[in-house]
């Protein structure tokens, strides 16, 4: 068998030296991407007549057992060049990584980024959870970013921001670069956390629910200025979507056997903010937590717009839900 692979290379090398790899200014790229097979990519050099025959090209690839170590990327090959041709190019390239951009939209919490990264940067799903509440990872970065001292979970510390990534980057690079993106869109307010009321862990928390309760910026300084008050008074905050966090649905409306869910999630059982952040806030949210409007509104309902009511007395409250059903 030993001789064969040794012919089999030998006559590669002599067509190799009788047809040199083209230079030609006509060369095609073509993705290989992470996931896929050999199969795969055979056909797209098929389909884009870089080669005739996929048997035969996956045929060189499985002898020369390349075919299990292939690196995804950008490859660049030439038009027509056929199998033995694109087969040396492909094995002596250094492909060009995959460039991708990935929009994190305001509101979205772990799990659905990391399916998000999943789909788009083929990082793994698992670890990226995982190393979420590492807490040797978490102690790596708050040796530069000392808010994050004493934290447990990165929950609500991934930036909402469009990103440009290469496919198959490692789960810890990308959520360096999403901690990192935080801390910076941050830093110009450093002032206002400082006079805030509130610690700065509990203003990522509140602005987390903020985030999930408006539908329209100019309420948000308003929905904060209610929560604060009720925390002022030691009143629960009876927050809808941190029990849809502890639930695992993407729901606004819950019925009242998820409003009697028992978790640390449920601001309705227990007082006071949950125990980490339930989504990734903007920077309107942070903002409207650190200068909420000075109301004494305590409630608030929401209509078929998502437009609130609000209401400082229960009285006026229930009035407001009225008003609502009305419509």
């Amino acid at each position: 068998m030993k001789k064969f692979y040794i012919v089999f290379f030998v006559i590669l090398l002599i067509l190799a030296f009788l047809f040199p790899l083209s230079n030609k200014n006509n060369t095609i790229e073509i993705p290989f991407r992470k996931g896929e097979t050999i199969s795969e990519f055979s056909k797209k050099l098929k389909e884009k007549g870089i080669i005739r025959f996929e048997g035969f090209f996956k045929l060189l690839l499985k002898i020369s057992k390349k075919d299990k170590n292939i690196k995804s990327g950008i490859y660049k090959f030439v038009f027509n060049e056929g199998e033995i041709l694109t087969f040396l190019r492909l094995i002596n390239q250094k492909p060009k990584p995959i460039e991708v951009k990935i929009t994190i939209y305001e509101g979205m919490n772990s799990f659905q980024i990391a399916k998000l990264l999943q789909e788009k940067l083929k990082i793994n799903y698992e670890n990226f959870i995982r190393l979420l509440s590492d807490s040797i990872f978490i102690l790596r970065l708050s040796q530069k970013y000392e808010k994050l001292k004493d934290i447990k979970h990165l929950e609500g510390f991934l930036f909402p921001e469009t990103y440009t990534f290469f496919e198959g980057e490692r789960e810890e690079f990308v959520i360096e670069k999403l901690v990192e993106t935080f801390f910076e869109k941050i830093k110009p307010f450093d002032s206002l956390f400082n006079i805030s009321n509130l610690h700065f862990y509990d203003v990522i928390k509140l602005a987390s629910i903020v985030e999930k309760e408006a539908f329209y910026e100019d309420e948000k300084p308003i929905i904060a200025s209610v929560f604060l008050n009720r925390l002022k008074i030691n009143m629960p905050l009876q927050a809808n979507p941190t029990i849809a966090y502890a639930l695992n649905v993407n729901s606004y409306w819950l019925n009242q056997n998820a409003l009697k869910f028992d978790s640390p999630y449920n601001t309705y059982l227990y007082p006071g903010l949950p125990p980490t952040p339930i989504c990734s806030p903007s920077l309107s949210s942070i903002l409207a937590v650190l200068k909420p409007e000075n109301t004494k509104f305590l409630y608030f309902v929401a209509d078929n717009n998502r437009r609130h009511l609000f209401a400082r007395t229960y009285s006026e409250h229930l009035e407001n839900i009225r008003k609502v059903r009305r419509k």
